[in-house]
């Protein structure tokens, strides 16, 4: 999970900067930024509370994306087009 959460931020923070647009992603590219913004975010966060001993978020989180696609990759892709907020519980 470590490790998947390091590479997807890292490849939504080259999105954010470098965007590999096709012509499907030109006309609404403008939301992308805040959408990848939004779920690198949700990563950080998830990483920190991992950090803390709190795994739920960071597994929450890797399963949802694993759902979606087994390639890393073509998750940022899906995540520059959708954003789906995810709730934590949080431990007390």
């Amino acid at each position: 999970m470590w490790i998947w959460s390091e590479t997807f931020a890292g490849i939504l923070e080259g999105l954010i900067r470098e965007p590999q647009l096709d012509r499907a992603m030109r006309w609404s590219w403008a939301k992308h930024p805040e959408r990848l913004a939004q779920r690198r975010q949700q990563v950080e966060s998830a990483r920190e509370l991992y950090q803390r001993g709190e795994t739920e978020a960071l597994r929450v989180l890797h399963d949802f994306w694993r759902t979606i696609a087994d390639d890393v990759r073509e998750q940022a892709r899906i995540a520059c087009e959708t954003y789906h907020q995810l709730h934590f519980r949080r431990s007390a």
